[in-house]
């Protein structure tokens, strides 16, 4: 009996935890027979917990969530919209009600689950000489006494995600230290159904999400996604396994975005900041002193980025953060990817390819809409077709500059219907004149190589569009623009 007891617990825990209807109040939208299949679903979850733990005072808001639910379809079949709405609430909120009165029974017995797991690993973990098992527990805590803190003020919804999010990292935490649980076969093949459960629920959710912030962890979890199809054709297993861990946590994240389950831009950046803290210690691993200069340039420009977002994080500067995380992610992938009998110039065409898909997925988006995101949609495809004349030259450094900067710009706007960035024009003039006063320096160095002469010219190029970009107003975009001529004026010092 208590063995079923338990099974049905756990059903019910995932009922809770992977529904697509968030405890959280629904809003009714436009479309009775959609906002009628979420009051159902609301309904169908306080029915099974019902099941499992009776309780009165929950049945009878169960029972007049139903009845108001039979009124909403006679309503709307009149044509009597607005009263048809202002039940479907209220059905809504007493669904709700009800399992928030019932859940609390699994949210102890799951938290349960979470503090012996906890126990376990603070018996172990430490002066296991595994730094970032020790990083995962400390994080697994804090998440507990997030859930206990909700859970007290009755916000079951948040306590279960802050709950789950620290069953994760816990027994991500465990596995560093006590090693593989069956054969690491076994373990990619575990993975990989967790993983293909989530890509089918993300691709539900996101269809209909309209989440510029869920689109972005989904775009970062398919380019992820082939490092670990690489990896496993290679036979590298370890890192496929530590390629599926951190794309299902970005997969998870998208969910809960869509679901409702929004952390703030504070916590999503710090979440974001620690899962690439995680991946670049493994291509630290990875990365030796016999790898090629273009790897360790690679990874030397993941670790740079990685401090500027830990610099934007302490500065309030969240969705800033969020930007180079994200560029530093997709350098790091480039490590994984391998491309055997590819020249340098076949790689470049390939990484071309990429942004120029991406190039069509936001024309085809609403963000063309946007004034703040056309001028720099019209950067990235400038920049896209700088790296086609290029690569018809031959001039492959100056083709493979141009794409990443048509990567940042692509970057850029992804966080652009999240914050309203404003720029300041003198700021970006005074920067724009220290700019032309480096190339100048630079230039007239008698011993430039050539590689520094063409990284030099290009920072011309970006110089003159910065300030065609300020007489147009558009000062974002000349910002960055700037910034691209003082990386690039770096680099031809190396």
């Amino acid at each position: 009996m208590r063995e079923k007891t338990m099974k049905n617990i756990m059903v019910i825990i995932l009922l809770l935890i992977f529904s697509g209807m968030s405890f959280a109040q629904v809003k009714p939208i436009k479309g009775g027979e959609k906002a009628l299949r979420q009051l159902d679903q609301q309904l169908k979850i306080a029915r099974e917990l019902l099941r499992t733990f009776p309780n009165k005072e929950a049945e009878n808001l169960i029972r007049k969530a139903e009845t108001l639910r039979t009124e909403v379809i006679s309503l709307y079949a009149r044509r009597r919209f607005n009263k048809a709405a202002a039940k479907l609430m209220a059905a809504m909120n007493l669904a709700n009600k009800a399992i928030n009165l019932l859940s609390r029974i699994p949210m102890e017995r799951i938290l349960q689950q979470v503090e012996e797991l906890i126990r376990r690993a603070e018996q172990i973990v430490p002066g296991s000489g595994s730094k970032e098992a020790e990083r995962l527990l400390r994080d697994a805590r804090k998440n507990k006494n997030l859930a206990i803190r909700a859970f007290r003020a009755n916000q079951y919804q948040k306590a279960m995600e802050q709950l789950r999010v620290a069953k994760f990292l816990v027994e991500r935490s465990l596995s560093l230290v006590e090693g593989p649980k069956g054969n690491i076969q076994e373990r990619l093949q575990v993975e990989k159904a967790r993983l293909d459960e989530l890509w089918q629920r993300a691709k539900e959710l996101t269809a209909s999400c309209n989440n510029p912030r869920a689109d972005r962890l989904i775009n970062q979890a398919k380019r992820q996604f082939q490092s670990i199809l690489q990896a496993v054709n290679r036979g590298d297993t370890k890192l496929a396994l530590t390629l599926y861990y951190n794309t299902s946590r970005l997969l998870l994240r998208a969910i809960d975005l869509c679901e409702g389950r929004d952390l703030s831009l504070q916590d999503q950046a710090r979440e974001e900041i620690e899962m690439l803290s995680g991946l670049i210690m493994k291509a630290r691993e990875r990365i030796g002193a016999a790898d090629t200069p273009k790897n360790k340039l690679i990874l030397d420009k993941a670790i740079q980025l990685q401090r500027q977002a830990q610099r934007s994080f302490e500065e309030g500067k969240y969705n800033i953060a969020l930007r180079r995380v994200s560029l530093a992610r997709s350098l790091i992938n480039r490590l994984w990817i391998k491309a055997p009998g590819l020249s340098v110039e076949d790689r470049a065409r390939q990484e071309l390819s990429r942004l120029r898909a991406d190039i069509d997925k936001w024309n085809k988006a609403r963000v063309r809409q946007s004034a703040s995101a056309k001028p720099l949609l019209r950067a990235a495809r400038q920049s896209a077709r700088d790296a086609e004349l290029y690569l018809t030259r031959g001039r492959v450094l100056l083709a493979l500059e141009s794409i990443l900067a048509g990567n940042r710009f692509i970057s850029l706007l992804e966080t652009t219907l999240t914050e309203k960035k404003s720029v300041s024009r003198q700021s970006v003039e005074e920067n724009l004149a220290r700019l032309r006063d480096e190339i100048a320096r630079r230039a007239s160095m008698s011993e430039t190589n050539p590689r520094s002469k063409e990284l030099i010219e290009a920072a011309q190029k970006f110089a003159g569009r910065a300030e065609r970009a300020l007489r147009r107003n558009e000062n974002e975009l000349a910002a960055e623009y700037t910034q691209i001529g003082f990386d690039l004026v770096r680099k031809s010092k190396k």
